[in-house]
């Protein structure tokens, strides 16, 4: 349900061979201070899919992975790959983050981000609403009515852009599918075209085919 991607740029080697760019190390010369453990448990516990996003491609990186094969896997471009990891090797782990845009700040908390991301999941008829699929209006009742915040329709979709989710449209499904009994004489109506199809057909073809032979045959010397 959610689109996660994540990008990484590193040449084979561990130097860049442009000049003006940083060397992003590899392996465990990535990141030293940190541990793989560490790295696992930081994105294990991180609410927001961007970061987590930059921490797995750290991850990636310190198990020797390229920079470009990084990127290739995870769909993001070479350098916004690459800017994550030199941004985190030249200023620390901690910059997984980015720096807070000027602006109000969010209505819910993280505590209340990780609940409704949960509910999202377990889908609306566990949340008390009818249906199995989710839209823009009962995501904004849902919050209005659980943390008491009121989003307008493109803050909704905002605030599920954020969280990971994507937009789908639901395939149309047959209101009224057809009964067994009607499935089989539908089997069993095909069945005798077929037969019928096998046995008129192919007889007529065999004795046309017999007999046009026949007659070439015949005009030969």
């Amino acid at each position: 349900m959610s689109d996660r991607q994540i990008w990484i740029s590193v040449s084979g080697s561990n130097c860049m061979s442009k000049p003006g760019k940083i060397e992003i190390m590899r392996g465990p010369e990535f990141l030293p201070g940190t541990s793989m453990h560490y790295l696992k448990r930081c994105r294990r516990n991180e609410p927001s899919p961007r970061v987590r996003e930059r921490l797995l491609a750290c991850m990636h990186r310190k198990d020797g992975m390229a920079v470009r094969q990084i990127a290739v896997l995870l769909k993001r471009s070479y350098s916004t790959v690459y800017g994550w990891l030199a941004r985190m090797q030249a200023e620390g782990i901690g910059r997984r983050h980015d720096h807070a845009p000027p602006g109000r700040s969010r209505l819910l908390a993280d505590a209340q981000i990780r609940e409704l991301v949960s509910d999202l999941d377990a889908g609306p008829e566990h949340c008390g609403f009818e249906g199995s699929l989710w839209d823009s209006g009962l995501v904004r009742v849902h919050t209005k009515k659980k943390f008491g915040v009121e989003y307008t329709k493109t803050g909704a979709a905002a605030l599920l852009r954020s969280m990971g989710f994507s937009w789908r449209k639901a395939r149309p499904k047959n209101p009224k599918p057809a009964s067994k009994r009607r499935q089989k004489e539908f089997r069993e109506a095909a069945s005798r075209l077929y037969c019928q199809f096998v046995n008129g057909f192919f007889p007529k073809m065999v004795k046309f085919w017999t007999l046009w032979a026949v007659k070439v045959r015949n005009r030969l010397p």
